[in-house]
């Protein structure tokens, strides 16, 4: 989903695989396109975002370097291009929206 000029509040993804596979196309596992949104309180558990999409994220391919978007308070878990998703893992794709509060997911 791209979203533009929206919220995006406590949304999950379970069990669910977002597969990537369209090159050139952004994908992530919140959204694959975000341009002045707020994406907060979301939950990606036990998903995978895999394939060869590029840019790729864990929680968005692309975000708008001249918009201000969001991250607030998202917990993530599951499996990223083939490893295990942890805090290291790539977030965003492209872009460099404000990420805060970002954790590891476990119930």
């Amino acid at each position: 989903c791209n979203l533009l000029n929206s919220t995006m509040d406590n949304c999950t993804l379970k069990d669910s695989t977002v597969n990537a596979s369209n090159g050139g196309k952004a994908e992530g596992g919140l959204a694959g396109y975000v341009v002045a949104s707020t994406l907060q309180n979301n939950k990606i558990i036990n998903s995978q975002i895999i394939g060869k999409a590029s840019p790729i994220g864990v929680l968005a391919g692309t975000v708008d370097a001249n918009t201000q978007s969001s991250f607030i308070d998202n917990a993530v878990s599951g499996i990223f291009v083939g490893n295990p998703i942890t805090l290291d893992s790539k977030m965003i794709g492209t872009g460099t929206p404000t990420v805060t509060g970002t954790t590891l997911y476990t119930e």
